[in-house]
C-alpha cells in the first residue's frame, strides 16, 4: 500500500509491528523509500504531532488485534494526528457484509482460543481474526470525534473471490470536521445516525 501511498502524498508515515516488514517495504519502494517515515511500533500509538496529517490508511490490520480496544486506541491517535479536514480509510471486516462467505461466529471464536493458547505455548507469527459490528464502529467513531462516517461493503462470490475488482472486503471512511455531508449507505443496517 506504501507504494501507491507515496505517489499520491508528498511524505508517508508508515507503521508496523515488524521490523523485517519495514525492512521488505524499503527494498520494495526503492529510491521512493525516501519519502517514508518508517516506525516500528509495539503499542497503539502514532509518534508524529498533533494535525500534521490529511489522511490515514489501514488495511488488514485492526482484525488483527485481540481485543477492540487496540482498534479505538489507533483511532483516537488517529483523530490527534489528523488535521481538520483530514481522511480515515481502514479496512476491518463487519458481520453480515461477506455475503457468500460463510463464518460462523462459533468457529472464529473457536480458532480465536486456539491462537490464544498457541501464543502461550510460545508461537508468536499465529494471527487471530475479529470482526466488529458496524454499530460499534461508527459508536466508536463518533465517541472520538470523527464525522460523516460511511460504511462501504465490497462483495466477494461464494468461494471468496472479490467481484467489485476493489482489493478491501470493506472500509470505513470518516472526516475530522463537520463540513462534509455526502454520506453512501450500502444497506440501512449500517446507517450511520
Amino acid at each position: 500500500m506504501t507504494t501507491q501511498l507515496v505517489t499520491v502524498f508528498e511524505t508517508v508515515a508508515a507503521l508496523d509491528v515488524s521490523a523485517d516488514q519495514i525492512d521488505l517495504a524499503r527494498q520494495l519502494l526503492g529510491p521512493k523509500a525516501s519519502a517514508v517515515q518508517f516506525y516500528q511500533v509495539n503499542d497503539p500509538a502514532i509518534p508524529l504531532s498533533n494535525h500534521r496529517c490529511t489522511a490515514m490508511f489501514s488495511c488488514h490490520v485492526f482484525q488483527h488485534f485481540s481485543r477492540f480496544e487496540g482498534v479505538t486506541r489507533y483511532l483516537q491517535e488517529t483523530f490527534r494526528v489528523l488535521a481538520s479536514g483530514g481522511t480515515v480509510c481502514f479496512h476491518i471486516p463487519v458481520p453480515g457484509a461477506h455475503r457468500g462467505v460463510l463464518i460462523s461466529s462459533v468457529r472464529l471464536a473457536l480458532h480465536n482460543a486456539s491462537v490464544t493458547a498457541r501464543r502461550m505455548l510460545g508461537g508468536r507469527r499465529v494471527m487471530e481474526y475479529h470482526r466488529y459490528s458496524a454499530r460499534t464502529i461508527f459508536d466508536t467513531l463518533k465517541a472520538i470525534g470523527f464525522r460523516d462516517a460511511e460504511l462501504r461493503v465490497f462483495l466477494f462470490d461464494r468461494s471468496g473471490i472479490l467481484t467489485t475488482g476493489h482489493t478491501l472486503q470493506n472500509g470505513i471512511v470518516v472526516t475530522v470536521d463537520e463540513n462534509t455531508t455526502s454520506r453512501v449507505d450500502i444497506t440501512p443496517t449500517f446507517r450511520y445516525a
